[in-house]
């Protein structure tokens, strides 16, 4: 059975991992994260466990190489904007990134 839950985070990356690992303690893993919504299924009690990790400071090319490693370690990786950018046409700031991860 799936669950939608609605959740938005002031405190990303500790308060939504202490949350994800409360759930998974509940019986309930990760399916899919969208921008405010996630959809759980049900699982055993305390079978996952989750760590969130920023990587909005690095270059696209560089996260998407870090979460190849991580796949092939068999980790499953989600991804989820914060939505913290500046746009203009076509060209985007991330403020949080460096170098030429800043622009998109």
């Amino acid at each position: 059975m799936s669950k939608k839950i609605f959740r938005y985070f002031y405190d990303f990356v500790d308060g939504q991992e202490k949350w994800l690992n409360s759930m998974a303690d509940s019986g309930y893993r990760l399916k899919k994260c969208g921008r405010v919504f996630y959809t759980f299924e049900e699982c055993q009690l305390c079978e996952y466990e989750y760590a969130v990790e920023y990587v909005g400071n690095k270059a696209y090319s560089q996260t998407k190489d870090y979460r190849r490693y991580l796949e092939g370690m068999g980790f499953r990786t989600y991804t989820k904007s914060i939505n913290i950018n500046f746009s203009y046409g076509k060209v985007k700031w991330r403020p949080y990134a460096e170098g030429l991860g800043q622009q998109i």
